[in-house]
């Protein structure tokens, strides 16, 4: 959800079970500094894809970033989850009727429907493809025998923050604040993905908080009262 006061604003990208009323004494207080400050643009971004990308191709418009258990190192996050998505599109006749099939599902929060569900959002937001039928999306990965298929499985890299972090450097030097965090019970393996962001910043030279939680992916944003006053001083600079 975004709140917009006149030219400047503020952006929050967040989990879909985030809690409003544990974020909302800090949405007015940004609210309040973005009514006093009209000639600039202060941002936070829970999400690391987005906030990597968004932040490294503006940086004339992005002041700071805050990345909670993001997606990143997607060899380790995105390709668990391949040969059961494969498995159920093709029970299905694929993506597109297994897609149809889930829609008619009483209960569509079932454990075994994430890693299909998942696979096709990615594939969907990383690889689509107008000219590929039914669906406009191509897969990094045969749909009918598996085979790995590495000129899309490059397009999804291409978005990866572990890769992308190289390209932007100077524009991540130029943040206010830069905050990376991740449980290290994470089930879906980002904390991998965490600590090689951690490196290449260090690398890089960019500097950055980074935090590590005994905790896992769920339910975590009782880490939003340890970024969000980090960024409120930031951004108050």
């Amino acid at each position: 959800f975004a709140f917009a006061f006149g030219n400047p604003f503020v952006l929050f990208l967040a989990h879909g079970h985030t809690n409003a009323f544990c974020l909302l004494p800090w949405m007015l207080l940004f609210a309040d500094r973005l009514v006093e400050r009209v000639s600039a643009v202060d941002v936070l971004l829970l999400g690391a894809v987005t906030g990597f990308a968004f932040y490294g191709g503006h940086p004339e418009t992005w002041a700071a970033l805050a990345d909670h258990s993001g997606d990143s190192c997607f060899e380790f996050c995105y390709i668990p989850d391949f040969p059961k998505g494969l498995a159920a599109f093709r029970e299905h006749g694929g993506p597109a009727g297994w897609l149809r099939w889930f829609w008619r599902q009483p209960n569509r929060r079932r454990e075994e429907l994430f890693q299909p569900l998942n696979t096709l959002g990615m594939a969907a937001h990383y690889s689509p493809n107008p000219r590929t039928p039914p669906m406009g999306i191509d897969f990094p990965f045969d749909l009918e025998t598996g085979e790995w298929r590495p000129d899309v499985w490059e397009r999804w890299r291409a978005w990866d923050p572990v890769n992308m972090v190289a390209r932007y450097g100077a524009a991540l030097r130029r943040m206010r604040l830069v905050y990376i965090d991740c449980g290290t019970k994470d089930q879906f393996n980002l904390i991998w993905g965490a600590r090689t962001l951690h490196a290449k910043l260090t690398k890089l030279r960019v500097r950055h908080v980074y935090q590590e939680f005994d905790d896992t992916h769920s339910n975590i944003t009782f880490r939003y009262s340890v970024s969000l006053p980090l960024l409120w001083r930031a951004l108050s600079r």
